[in-house]
């Protein structure tokens, strides 16, 4: 089975609230169960990612990396941009593979 990794390398320190990523710890099992319930329909993320409600993943917990620390995640893991309050951009770099 393919397996798809992705990486975000920090090149910033991330206060709370200051633009850090947001992750949904264990979803990825609940998003893949969702994707495999229906194939056809899910092979578009968009519809997967329209509809990740129906898999209830739970709460996030926000990230607040410092520069040169390197986020692993699977490439379903929900995962988002928190809302940046603060005055100084959040700057990262992301790869998947």
């Amino acid at each position: 089975m393919p397996f798809r990794v992705a990486s975000m390398l920090f090149a910033s320190d991330v206060e709370s609230h200051g633009g850090g990523t947001l992750v949904w710890a264990g979803s990825h099992k609940k998003i893949l169960a969702l994707a495999q319930s229906d194939p056809d329909y899910y092979a578009l993320m968009s519809n997967l990612n329209n509809e990740l409600d129906k898999a209830n993943i739970g709460e996030y917990v926000e990230l607040t990396p410092k520069r040169g620390d390197i986020l692993f995640y699977h490439t379903l893991c929900g995962h988002s941009g928190s809302m940046n309050v603060r005055n100084t951009p959040r700057l990262a770099m992301n790869a998947k593979w």
